[in-house]
C-alpha cells in the first residue's frame, strides 16, 4: 500500500481541483447530476474495504492542506465520491444545515461509504440532513 498512497494523493488533488472548478462554473443542478440519485442512500452495512476508504480519506485531507485554493466540505465530499466511484464502491453524499450560536445557518457536506465516514466527519451529527445522493 505504500507505493499506492502517492498516487492516491495525486488523484485526490486532481478530483478536488475538478470539483472546485465544476462547482464554481456550473449550476448546482448540473453538478448534482454527477452526485447520484436524490434522497437515496447506499447501504450502511460494514464495508469490508475500510483500509482503502481510510487511504482515500487521508488522501483528501492531505490534498486539502496542500491545494492552492480554499476548498470546502462539499468539494471534499464530491472529490472523494468520484474516487470511490472509480473503484466501483457505493457511497452517499449528505447535505445538512444547522443554526450556530448566533442564529446563522451553516451548511455541511459529508460522504459515507458503508458505515465509514470518508469526509466531513467532524460535527456531522450536529447537522439536520436536507438531502442525500447515492
Amino acid at each position: 500500500m505504500g507505493f499506492e498512497k502517492p498516487f492516491l494523493i495525486l488523484e485526490a488533488y486532481f478530483f478536488m481541483i475538478f470539483s472546485k472548478i465544476a462547482l464554481s462554473l456550473f449550476s448546482f443542478k448540473w453538478v448534482a447530476g454527477f452526485m447520484g440519485n436524490l434522497m437515496s442512500e447506499s447501504s450502511e452495512e460494514d464495508n469490508y474495504k475500510k483500509e482503502e476508504l481510510k487511504l482515500i480519506s487521508d488522501s483528501i485531507q492531505i490534498s486539502d492542506r496542500n491545494i492552492p485554493m480554499k476548498t470546502e466540505c462539499y468539494v471534499q465530499a464530491l472529490a472523494a465520491r468520484l474516487m470511490i466511484n472509480r473503484r466501483k464502491m457505493e457511497s452517499t453524499i449528505y447535505l445538512g444545515l444547522m443554526k450556530d450560536e448566533k442564529g446563522d445557518t451553516k451548511g455541511h457536506a459529508w460522504l459515507r461509504s458503508g458505515n465509514f465516514i470518508v469526509t466531513g466527519k467532524k460535527r456531522h451529527k450536529d447537522y439536520q440532513i436536507i438531502a442525500t445522493y447515492s
